[in-house]
């Protein structure tokens, strides 16, 4: 184990699907951040097993929510994503409160990485695409503004752009007047 322990917590892990006929299962494991990796353990019965992966934290370039799917299971109610430059890991936390406590320590170990993204996806990569824009790449560019991550200068909503002055009015007559003094001071010839 690393030094630096900062977080650990059994949370349900969706399979990364790296091979197109991978089939997408959920499993239980347990979870340790450090200061230096995010890693997964086999987990069974309380005890800790084998290290089934992890990822440096430098490499990590996002973290955020994902979009509910359609007629999710009660313990897939708070799904959360980690993306890396290997994939994304989708990871199921059991409550609200879990959830927003892996973000904020993710979100303070990474802070400071120079890969972090401006976009991210914020539906499911599943069969073959990325559900909230239906793009097929895994590798396509986010659809969806990371607002969470403070690292950008988000530009100002439109509606509190200050707009042009209305013109003003100018009555038919003085424009007839105008274009006639135009006229008899010999600009004809600029047509």
């Amino acid at each position: 184990m690393d030094s630096g322990l900062i977080k650990e917590e059994v949370l349900l892990k969706m399979s990364q699907q790296k091979k197109k006929i991978s089939p997408k299962n959920y499993k239980e494991r347990l979870f340790e951040l450090t200061t230096t990796t995010l890693s997964y353990y086999e987990h069974d019965k309380g005890k800790k097993g084998s290290k089934k992966g992890s990822i440096f934290v430098e490499r990590i370039s996002c973290i955020d929510t994902v979009n509910l799917e359609e007629q999710t299971p009660v313990q897939r109610q708070h799904p959360f994503q980690i993306v890396y430059d290997e994939g994304i890991l989708y990871v199921f936390a059991k409550d609200e409160n879990s959830r927003r406590s892996w973000l904020e320590a993710l979100y303070q170990e990474i802070k400071s990485n120079s890969n972090l993204l401006k976009k991210y996806h914020s539906g499911f990569w599943t069969d073959g695409k990325f559900l909230c824009c239906k793009q097929t790449s895994k590798h396509a560019p986010g659809c969806t503004m990371w607002k969470s991550s403070g690292h950008q200068e988000m530009a100002p909503p439109l509606f509190n752009t200050l707009l042009p002055p209305l013109p003003v009015r100018v009555p038919a007559c003085l424009i007839s007047l105008c274009v006639h003094f135009w006229f008899s001071n010999g600009n004809s010839s600029a047509l």
